[in-house]
């Protein structure tokens, strides 16, 4: 569609560009004529209304959306199972459609064998909804590009290509390359691409499947998984405080303040916007779309850093005390929807203690294990060590307790307050958690939980505490943090 040159817009357009935006019936050919969505150009943006008002409605909506047609390929072969003739029909590649833009493959990575992808589409066809959902199956079932998978499958079924111009292709390198930048899991047991396309799956769940879809719109939703994608880019296994005591190169840079998070937002917006890397996923959105996007991105990584976790808390239980459970004046509240997508992503974070035991147990040791990195890290370089972090000392059990009864399980209360299935999800998970680790304290199984963490990551979700053959003893003595080679920590596909 044609769009006018800069030169025509003056005061009397701009105004009148106004007016439109909060005609939210008018057409994409009337917008697209005015100028209003003028991909990044230098025309001065319309005014954007405080709160959700016409105006910013509007504005967080794409009137050149493509439709869910470029699923089609995928959504018709389900449809027409019972079909043969159908079912035939459906595996016949689909025509470029000139008004919906070009077709979106059903996975972000082309090179994968039919022996792979039957696994992979069993899997996320059949679990991807659930809470529950087993990450490592994915990860390996992926070929080691778990980020990359989880959060396609997140934007198509959250309908990020219907309502924005994504383009597939720089969608896909975005994807696969933001998993690069992220830290393999001998540097970084924990926060790795597993961790960062386990949140992403989170986020996805909580908005659909627990209920959380009402308080969002279209561009809240593609903020939640972008962000879950990229929040701990660049994480090297080393919490923030060892960055500032050692004052290094990133604590200079970011002066201090949620180094790893700002680092984070730095490299992830830095390919975007990297002309030879062809991963500008949102070169199709509108500047002032932009310009909004980028905000709610780099405030919800922000708020992930672990010390903001009690000031989001209060924000947002300020603004339930405020709104209760009413849509319009939650939408009409910026600061409000702030502190919802804020906790929202934290929690998701930080979820892990809220899943079930047989999934939960092998983060509980990834963490640990990077814990216990950072410790020894510390203790080379003369540094306090940090609370959790000396593997001598460390009550595995009392730690788990400790971590649920003072973080998660109040960060689950508070959500429940505002959509109950997570009580019954979530948190009855988190206290069942709860349950098990005080158990394991009473029986005093410290020293088996503390062996197990310095030898392995588990291998098998049923059984959460199995060590690998080739681990090494306790004490990982001749490893480096207690960390076994890379590929033993992998968690092992269950079918």
């Amino acid at each position: 569609l044609p769009v006018a040159s800069a030169k025509l817009v003056d005061a009397s357009t701009a105004n009148l560009r106004a007016d439109v935006f909060k005609q939210r019936s008018q057409s994409s050919l009337e917008l697209n004529r005015l100028g209003i969505m003028n991909v990044r150009s230098s025309t001065p943006p319309p005014p954007v209304e405080s709160s959700r008002g016409e105006v910013a409605k509007v504005l967080r909506k794409d009137f050149q959306h493509r439709g869910a047609l470029h699923r089609s390929r995928y959504l018709k072969t389900s449809a027409a199972l019972a079909n043969p003739v159908a079912a035939s029909e459906a595996q016949k590649p689909l025509a470029r459609c000139p008004w919906m833009g070009p077709v979106v493959p059903r996975w972000p990575v082309e090179s994968l064998s039919e022996d792979t992808t039957k696994p992979l589409e069993q899997l996320i066809t059949q679990e991807f909804n659930d809470w529950g959902f087993n990450v490592f199956a994915l990860n390996r079932r992926s070929q080691g590009k778990p980020l990359a998978f989880a959060g396609w499958e997140a934007l198509l079924r959250l309908g990020a290509f219907s309502e924005f111009d994504l383009m597939p292709a720089s969608t896909s390198r975005f994807l696969v390359l933001a998993e690069e930048l992220y830290s393999g899991e001998v540097a970084a047991p924990y926060h790795n691409r597993i961790h960062a396309a386990d949140v992403a799956q989170t986020i996805f769940v909580l908005s659909s499947s627990i209920g959380f879809d009402p308080y969002f719109d279209a561009m809240d939703n593609l903020a939640l998984v972008l962000a879950a994608v990229i929040h701990d880019v660049g994480h090297d296994g080393k919490g923030n405080g060892f960055h500032i005591d050692l004052q290094d190169d990133m604590s200079l840079v970011y002066n201090d303040k949620s180094i790893l998070e700002n680092h984070a937002c730095s490299l992830s917006f830095r390919l975007l916007n990297d002309p030879h890397k062809g991963a500008d996923m949102l070169a199709g959105l509108a500047k002032e779309q932009y310009r909004i996007l980028r905000k709610e991105i780099v405030d919800m990584v922000l708020a992930t850093d672990m010390a903001q976790h009690f000031g989001i808390c209060e924000k947002f239980n300020d603004a339930c005390m405020r709104h209760g459970k009413d849509l319009e004046r939650w939408h009409s509240d910026e600061d409000a929807m702030f502190s919802l997508r804020a906790l929202l992503l934290h929690s998701a974070d930080i979820s892990n203690l809220a899943k079930p035991f047989n999934l939960s147990t092998q983060w509980t040791t990834r963490c640990l294990q990077e814990l216990f990195s950072q410790g020894d890290a510390e203790r080379l370089e003369g540094l306090p060590i940090s609370p959790l972090c000396d593997r001598r000392t460390i009550d595995v059990a009392s730690s788990q307790i400790g971590f649920l009864g003072f973080v998660v399980q109040p960060t689950f209360e508070n959500l429940a307050r505002l959509v109950p299935k997570v009580g019954e999800v979530c948190l009855s998970l988190a206290l069942r958690n709860g349950e098990e680790w005080a158990a394991r304290k009473k029986r005093e199984t410290g020293d088996e939980d503390l062996q197990h963490i310095l030898s392995s990551v588990p291998r098998d979700p049923d059984s959460p505490f199995s060590a690998s053959a080739d681990a090494e003893a306790a004490g990982g003595g001749d490893l480096e943090g207690g960390i076994v080679e890379e590929n033993n920590l992998q968690g092992r596909d269950v079918t």
